[in-house]
Order: structure tokens, then C-alpha cells, then sequence
């Protein structure tokens, strides 16, 4: 079967590819970057049979090899009961304490207590914790499909010393990866570049069976009916040190002074579990979907912000009317709080809930947003399309289908003293088998230019197309 990365050991990088300082070294007529993997990468076929045991509930009942568990970081965050960390914040920034187990208990469903009682806990609370959704098993295959995805990135080509010896073992253990390396691969605690958003594990997630359904019972539609989006993964890895201030940027996804009235569920399906002080997650305000949310409408910033439809997020802190900000600020920076989340459930939360994430310890996950397919609109759809061919990430919003704000240019190798190469780009799972060479030589004609988002708006597909899976259309 092909290696992900068969067209970079044969053919020369395209010129969209940026070439850096490394490059002067390559013997000339060498394909750049070098590919010489010791061990090979995983192929595509290994992760996507993974895939279809996942999709099929094979693993359900099986035991997982080794621990799945991440390891416990020993920084606990320095906070007080409620409001802000005991040593003061920092400038603009905030302490949300985990939930208790009395706040988190009206929150958390186990999926066998059925739809019902899923759907009313999310219109209750706007927020819901649906349990069991996946077993152990499941879990670790997750792990190793991002395990995958990261191997697929890493070049052998002049890695050095000190990230010689990290990235044997980073070969043999997921864990491994060390935190500085997570500049790599995004900001935020998100894994936004490299064609990351489309790998395996991120259609993974969106395709299982059990999440699309959990979707779909909240629409009362049929999983066949609905699109999902294609957002970034979130990532921190398991040396990352735990937090006990983050910046504050309490906001909500949804602006209906855009016209975009609809209910709209968020998803995140948690493959590590995100509990405790010193684990990155999501803070929300339960049922701020309501009230709060009516008064933020009516201020003028939603109301300018409206006027476009990539104003759908707005930030508590940019409200214009000084009494309803510092109303909202307040009753938010009390009652917001951070969600723990066990390995396996979804975390969903109304795009009208006051949200934000909070960074500080590890994090393996994966956003989810799937919506009825009659709220996407044929450009939307060219611009998915796209994207699946390009590796760049949506925002959550499956309806949209805008381009992530992290997207600002065509993917390219990373290049930084002291830590290893990183190729530009996972072959995305929407290309075909057997179209990973084809993918590479019409490489100029999906990215004519390096700005993502014009190139998701002109983009006439024309090359694209034919490459892709002929189901993605289905899904998009």
C-alpha cells in the first residue's frame, strides 16, 4: 500500500511549498524535504482499516493494549472557590474553578439513557455531557490514529542531537512528544496547520457513528441528513504544565443579528480524559443561553457585528454599553466554570452559551459540529470541498463552512533550530486511494495564491474534484 507520504520520497516539493534555509543544504536535484523514515510511516490503508473497525463498533467490547490513561501532571492550579486566582491575574486575564460534583451531576447523561434525556439536559442548561460514548478500547485506537497522523509529519531528514533522541521516542510512545513541539502544529492549544484538521483522527471522530447520531437526535432528523464542519483538533500534549490563570475571552458562536437564528449544537469528543485543576478544557456559563444571551443581542456590538456573517462570535469584554458589560462580566467570571470531561464522552454546549477554552495541561479531543444539511448553502459547499483537498480547517460551524481564522496561509514544512522538520502536509483523508501522487501535482492549482481564504471563495475545483473521496460530498 502507498505510504501517506509516497510523493515526497519521488517527486521535488511543489513551489507553494516554501523552501527555507535547510533547503541550501540538499544536494542539488534531491527531493526537498528528503523523506528517510527510520521506521517508515504509517500508511493511509493501516489507519484507515482502524477507521472502519472504529465506524463498524468492532472495538467496543475490547480491551485496550498498555495505559490509556495520560499522566497526571503535578501543577494544580492556584485558585480560589470562585472568581480569580488567589495571587491576583494577570492584565485581562481570569480563574474559572473546575465544576464540583454537584455542579457537574444535572450535566452528565450516559448515551444509553437515550435521546430524550440528552436533549432536555442541553436545552436546560446549554451545556450537556454525554457519557460513554466511547469504551477504553476506542479510546486508545483514537490515540493511536493521532499517534499516526503525528509520525506521518515528522521527517528524519538532518534531525540532530537532543531532537534525534525525542523523536525515537516520540516513534514509540505518543506521550513522548515534548511540549515545545506543539508550536509546530498551531496556537491555542490547536492543531491547525499541517493538514492536521484532515487527518485521520479528525475524520475519525466526525464520522463515528454514535456521535453523528447523538447530532441527529437533537435535530429529530436522520444522520443522513446532516453536514459537518471541519475544525481544528485540539491538542496540548501530556507534558503540558497545568494553569491557574487564563486569558479572558468569554463569548459566544452565535450571533443572530446575522440572520442565523437556528439552534446550533458544539460538540467535543474527549479521547484524553480533560479532568482535574491541571488539564486544558472548556469553561462555560450554564444557561447563559438564555437571558444573557437576549441581553448581548441587543447591544450595539452585536448589532455592528451582525452586519456581516463572519460576525458571528462576540466577546463579552467588546460590549459597547459599559452597564451591560460590566453586568455580564461579572455574573459570567462567577458562574462560568470549567468542564470536566471523562475520556470518551461528548462535550456539547448551545452556540448561544458563553463559553470559552481554558489551556493548562494536557489535551487530546476533537471539535464536532453537525447541522442540517438545508442550512448549507451550494457556496458553502464549494468552499468545504476545498478545504478537504487543501487540509485547512473550518470554523466550527458546519452550515458556513467559513474558513478557520487560524488558516492564514498555504500549509509549508516547519523550519526551527533544534527541533525536528516537519513536512507541509498530511495527504487529507478526503483525497481518493490511490490520488495521493495526483494530489501533489495539481498542488499549484489548488493553491494559485497562499491566502486560504480567497482560495476557498475562487477555487473552481476543477482539478480538485477528481481526486476527492466520492463521499465526502455526502457529508459536507
Amino acid at each position: 500500500c502507498c505510504s501517506t507520504f509516497l510523493p515526497f520520497l519521488h517527486r521535488a516539493m511543489p513551489k507553494r511549498w516554501k523552501r527555507g534555509a535547510r533547503d541550501d543544504d540538499a544536494p542539488s536535484g534531491t527531493p526537498w524535504p528528503l523523506a528517510v523514515e527510520t521506521p517508515a510511516p504509517p500508511s493511509r490503508s493501516r489507519a484507515e482499516q482502524l477507521m472502519q473497525r472504529l465506524w463498524k463498533g468492532e472495538l467496543e467490547g475490547e480491551t485496550p493494549d498498555g495505559s490509556l490513561s495520560r499522566p497526571v501532571i503535578p501543577h494544580p492550579s492556584q485558585g480560589t472557590a470562585k472568581g480569580y486566582s488567589s495571587r491576583g491575574p494577570r492584565s485581562s486575564e481570569a480563574f474559572f474553578p473546575v465544576m464540583s460534583s454537584e455542579e457537574l451531576a444535572p450535566l452528565l447523561v450516559p448515551l444509553h439513557h437515550g435521546a430524550e434525556k440528552i436533549k432536555a439536559t442541553f436545552q436546560d442548561f446549554g451545556v450537556c455531557i454525554v457519557t460513554d460514548v466511547l469504551s477504553n478500547a476506542e479510546c486508545a485506537a483514537f490515540e493511536e490514529l493521532w499517534h499516526d497522523d503525528l509520525l506521518r509529519l515528522l521527517d528524519g531528514h538532518k534531525v540532530e542531537g537532543e531532537a534525534a533522541r525525542q523523536a525515537q521516542n516520540v516513534q514509540q510512545d505518543l506521550k513522548a512528544w515534548p511540549q515545545r513541539w506543539d508550536q509546530h502544529l498551531g496556537i491555542k492549544g490547536m492543531a491547525s496547520k499541517h493538514g492536521l484538521p484532515h487527518g485521520s483522527f479528525a475524520w475519525a471522530a466526525r464520522m463515528h457513528p454514535k456521535v453523528r447520531q447523538v447530532f441527529a437526535d437533537l435535530y429529530e432528523s436522520s444522520p443522513e441528513d446532516l453536514v459537518v464542519g471541519l475544525d481544528n483538533v485540539f491538542w496540548c500534549s501530556a507534558q503540558e504544565e497545568g494553569s491557574s490563570t487564563n486569558p479572558e475571552w468569554l463569548h459566544v458562536d452565535q450571533n443572530h443579528r446575522t440572520g442565523m437564528t437556528w439552534p446550533c449544537a458544539q460538540g467535543v469528543l474527549y479521547i484524553w480524559p480533560s479532568e482535574g485543576s491541571s488539564s486544558s478544557t472548556t469553561v462555560v456559563w450554564p444557561k447563559s443561553h438564555k437571558e444573557a444571551y437576549e441581553k448581548m443581542m441587543d447591544d450595539p456590538e452585536a448589532i455592528t457585528r451582525g452586519r456581516s456573517m463572519g460576525g458571528q462570535s462576540v466577546k463579552l469584554k467588546e460590549l459597547q454599553l459599559p452597564y451591560l458589560r460590566e453586568e455580564l462580566l461579572s455574573e459570567a467570571l462567577l458562574n462560568s466554570r470549567r468542564v470536566p470531561c471523562p475520556a470518551g464522552s461528548l462535550l456539547l454546549w448551545d452556540s448561544r452559551t458563553v463559553h470559552q477554552g481554558w489551556r493548562g495541561g494536557p489535551r487530546l479531543a476533537q471539535p464536532i459540529c453537525w447541522e442540517p444539511r438545508e442550512r448549507r448553502s451550494e457556496e458553502a459547499l464549494h468552499r468545504k470541498l476545498w478545504m478537504c483537498g487543501s487540509g485547512i480547517a473550518s470554523s466550527h460551524s458546519a452550515a458556513e463552512g467559513r474558513v478557520h481564522g487560524m488558516a492564514k496561509e498555504a500549509p509549508s514544512p516547519s523550519l526551527e533550530e533544534g527541533l525536528p522538520l516537519l513536512r507541509a502536509c498530511l495527504v487529507p483523508y478526503g483525497i481518493a486511494s490511490g490520488q495521493e501522487i495526483n494530489w501533489v501535482e495539481q498542488h499549484e492549482a489548488i493553491w494559485p495564491s497562499d491566502n486560504p481564504k480567497r482560495q476557498a471563495d475562487v477555487n473552481n475545483l476543477r482539478a480538485l474534484l477528481p481526486l476527492l473521496r466520492p463521499e465526502m460530498e455526502e457529508v459536507l
